[in-house]
């Protein structure tokens, strides 16, 4: 009997943290409709990150933020959410985008209070829309600062990032 109040009670916990995710998901996309144009409703994934006294969600998304027009002002964006003590969750526009080089971001997975991000940006010998070198990167938030900072940069294996990532950028 407890193997199985155990097995419920993972199932629960993960269910609402999958919930949670969804949650800060739909405040993003609320935002970058007031913020953005041309929205790719596609590219939306987050990730949960932070100690058990500070929580947050980096969602990513891409979109001309600024709805600046052109043919290159289409980009990906971070924004962070943050969650109160009592779970309320609201955007932190304060936060400055990573200095990365990223064109577009595959995957989003967390390390405690970093965030790891897998995807592809430009070569210095590549041609325009043609990005391809794939790479992870690992960044930490400072809240009060209001930035995040690089704290590590790899290269990947070129099989490890999804066609759909690709796609969208040529």
């Amino acid at each position: 009997m407890r193997p199985l109040l155990l097995c419920a009670a993972l199932v629960t916990c993960s269910a609402t943290a999958s919930q949670d995710t969804v949650k800060a998901i739909d405040l993003v996309k609320n935002y970058s409709s007031l913020v953005a144009c041309s929205i790719n409703g596609d590219s939306f994934k987050g990730v949960k990150f932070g100690s058990d006294f500070e929580k947050y969600y980096m969602v990513y998304w891409e979109g001309d933020y600024g709805c600046s027009g052109g043919s290159s002002s289409m980009g990906g964006i971070f924004t962070t959410v943050r969650v109160t003590r009592f779970g309320d969750m609201y955007i932190m526009p304060e936060v400055k985008q990573p200095n990365i080089k990223l064109v577009c971001a595959d995957k989003l997975k967390t390390n405690g209070e970093s965030v790891i991000v897998n995807g592809i940006q430009y070569s210095p010998t590549d041609h325009q829309r043609s990005p391809s070198q794939q790479v992870q990167y690992t960044l930490t938030l400072d809240p009060h600062a209001g930035k995040f900072s690089s704290i590590d940069e790899n290269e990947l294996p070129s099989e490890q990032i999804s066609t759909a990532c690709v796609r969208r950028v040529r």
